[in-house]
């Protein structure tokens, strides 16, 4: 059905309603319609004779029918009802179809909006922070069609000083690669009081020269820990690319200065710049067929989160796809249902099965099994109950700070709504559909501004990491506007909200166009899509206990032996590790040990071999084959004496056991002193 037809149906309905012309016509121009197109619809000719009183029996009908009655002839009594029964049915359709067009989203809403550009980021995160319990749904599609008309791959062209000035930034990476190469080999036991050192005789393989310090501006400081090494670059290409691949631990960033230390031992830039986001993605569909197509969904649901009362959740995977030459389906779910998990292979490609039990079986999973499955490898309940509570923990800092971020958001407008909300039904649900761009002129004030709000508040520090502080010098750069262009040309944002306000689903679409020279894909585009779905806002969540499942123990059957045999042999390994450890961290280092651990549970003892960090970090990396089995005793003194044994998983009644003599070895139950 065209506009123009819901148009009409939805005056025609209107007037039928009883509604005053003029009323309609000024909704619909508020609404976004154009006074051209409306006005035909308006010209009607005007009633001639006093119309008589309408009939209570009869609705209110359009202009036609009510003239229809106006006129009396001999034996019009019977037309009459005729007519009347006949307008009533024009009526009952012509509403019907108006209605239809309405609740489908086929013509804007009359008012209603339950927000507006002001409010609609903060508004929906306010209801977000309301929401106790939900189900949720995540999806995400990726497919290849046919390219559109004004599709176009992202070309960005860069200026012959910009190529110039990277050229340089190159040059100079690859110059303090070979002093950072120098101070790593021939300087480690102590650092150089100066950097012109290194430059003597003895390093003439260095293809650098002493002026190269001084043409570059670098800067380097011998500290109580090794050294500074600080220069810039003169592009942020440059330090960008570096950022990708660097912990702040081996390199400090200041707009473009970069300062290096003794953990930084390579630096290296590709000889080009750097390719943009748009430019990587269209690299990447070089590896996609014209058939590709992947889906994928992750549906959850959850219990509120109320103190002294387990949390129970429910979680399910989804998927299936055709590479071209290859096609797959993936189904797997599990069930937290009091303290107690639950996991079900439904559907899984066998070459990915491995060890795993038969498909469509429950398997159940709880403490007592913890040290069994988390031997293996497969499931680790007690990582799973630690992320239970860091949730519970974090979910009031994450609400308070999307309140902060959306309410910002609004504030400055970074979110714009580009079409007039419509209403739309989606299943059984009748939802307000928002628009949305992305508005770059207001992203530097809402940048400002958020990391103004996050160092006002300790509780917030964790999300500064969000929003780094360098990316704020590139928005107003010429290649990032050219960027955000083409990313609100080629992606679109939709909110659906319901008449409580609640968001119950957000989409955004992405349109990846390949490069020209990509020619398995010519004339063809790849979409992105990712919906996230909200259901049962609030309303009673009730999980599931499974039926027929089987314990862990039962489920892997045949398959155990083998798999403890595994867990054992990283067992034995771990241990073996951890006499070197205590070689290098406590021997080597000459560790006098000022107090004594007495047989027991490893724990982090001041004073202790085990309470050195790197020991005791080793310690706690066992965890995973051996659950809380490992025993610990040492004396005290120089190059103390001790002993650790961790139970094995192919058989609990037995351990295996290093100590300071150089033993290796299986002993019956556990270590009662510090040697095995």
């Amino acid at each position: 059905m065209s506009d123009q037809q819901n148009l009409s149906q939805y005056i025609a309905a209107s007037k039928a309603q009883g509604i005053p012309e003029e009323k309609i016509k000024t909704d619909l121009l508020a609404a976004g319609w154009k006074e051209e197109v409306i006005s035909p619809y308006f010209i009607i000719a005007p009633v001639q004779a006093t119309q008589p009183e309408k009939s209570t029996q009869v609705a209110q009908q359009p202009t036609q029918m009510i003239q229809s009655e106006q006129v009396t002839q001999p034996g019009s009594g019977k037309k009459k009802i005729v007519s009347i029964i006949v307008g009533t049915a024009i009526g009952i359709a012509v509403l019907g179809g108006a209605t239809y067009a309405y609740t489908a989203g086929l013509i804007p809403f009359i008012g209603g909006a339950l927000y507006t550009q002001e409010n609609l980021v903060s508004g929906i995160a306010q209801k977000i922070g309301q929401i106790d319990s939900a189900s949720y749904a995540a999806k995400l599609n990726i497919y290849v069609e046919d390219r559109e008309e004004d599709a176009e791959p992202f070309v960005l062209e860069r200026s012959l000083e910009l190529k110039t000035q990277y050229a340089k930034d190159v040059e100079l990476a690859e110059g303090i690669e070979e002093i950072l190469r120098s101070l790593s080999w021939d300087y480690q036991e102590s650092y150089p009081e100066t950097l012109s050192k290194i430059f003597d005789s003895t390093n003439s393989y260095l293809n650098v020269k002493e002026e190269f310090i001084t043409e570059n501006n670098i800067q380097y400081k011998k500290t109580t820990e090794g050294y500074e090494l600080s220069f810039s670059f003169e592009t942020q290409q440059a330090v960008d690319s570096l950022k990708n691949g660097w912990s702040s631990d081996e390199m400090q960033f200041n707009n473009k200065q970069v300062t290096l230390n003794q953990e930084s031992y390579s630096l290296y830039l590709p000889d080009r710049l750097p390719k943009t986001y748009f430019e990587e993605l269209s690299d990447m569909t070089q590896y996609i067929s014209p058939e590709f197509t992947v889906t994928a969904q992750i549906a959850a649901k959850s219990t509120p989160v109320v103190e002294g009362q387990p949390w129970e959740w429910q979680a399910r995977l989804s998927g299936e796809g055709d590479l071209g030459d290859l096609t797959y389906k993936v189904d797997l779910e599990a069930r937290k249902k009091g303290e107690d998990y639950y996991f079900i292979i439904n559907n899984l490609p066998s070459l990915l099965s491995g060890f795993l039990p038969e498909k469509g079986q429950w398997i159940k999973v709880s403490a007592k099994d913890d040290l069994a499955a988390s031997s293996m490898g497969l499931i680790d309940t007690k990582e799973l109950q630690e992320f239970g509570e860091e949730f519970k923990e974090q979910r009031a800092a994450v609400v308070d700070f999307l309140k902060i971020a959306t309410r910002t958001a609004d504030e400055v407008g970074v979110f714009q709504i580009i079409n007039e909300p419509k209403k739309e039904k989606i299943g059984d649900r009748n939802l307000y559909r928002y628009e949305l761009k992305l508005n770059g002129d207001n992203l530097v004030e809402y940048y400002d501004r958020m990391l103004a709000e996050i160092d006002s508040d300790e509780r917030l520090g964790d999300f500064k990491e969000l929003l780094d502080p360098e990316i704020r010098n590139q928005l107003n750069s010429p290649e990032f506007v050219k960027t955000l262009e083409y990313y609100n040309k080629n992606n679109t944002i939709t909110v659906w909200v319901d008449s409580n306000g609640f968001p119950v689903r957000v989409a955004n679409k992405i349109r990846i166009v390949p490069s020209d020279e990509i020619v398995n894909l010519n004339n063809k585009q790849v979409i992105f899509e990712t919906i996230l779905e909200l259901n049962d806002i609030n309303t009673p969540i009730e999980i599931e206990l499974p039926k027929e499942a089987i314990d862990y123990e039962e489920a892997f059957g045949v398959n155990s032996d083998l798999q403890n045999m595994g867990s054992d042999a990283s067992l034995k390994s771990s241990l073996s590790n951890m006499r070197v450890e205590i070689e290098l961290a406590a021997y080597d280092a000459d560790f006098n040990a000022t107090a004594a651990f007495p047989v027991g549970v490893c724990s982090k003892k001041e004073g202790t071999l085990f309470g050195i960090d790197s020991i005791y970090e080793q310690i706690e990396g066992m965890v995973e084959y051996t659950d809380e089995s490992i025993m610990c005793a040492a004396n005290v003194g120089l190059r103390a004496d001790y002993a650790i044994s961790a139970l094995l998983a192919s058989d609990i009644d037995y351990s295996w056991c290093v100590d300071s003599t150089g033993s290796s070895k299986e002993i019956l139950g556990t270590i009662d002193g510090p040697k095995c």
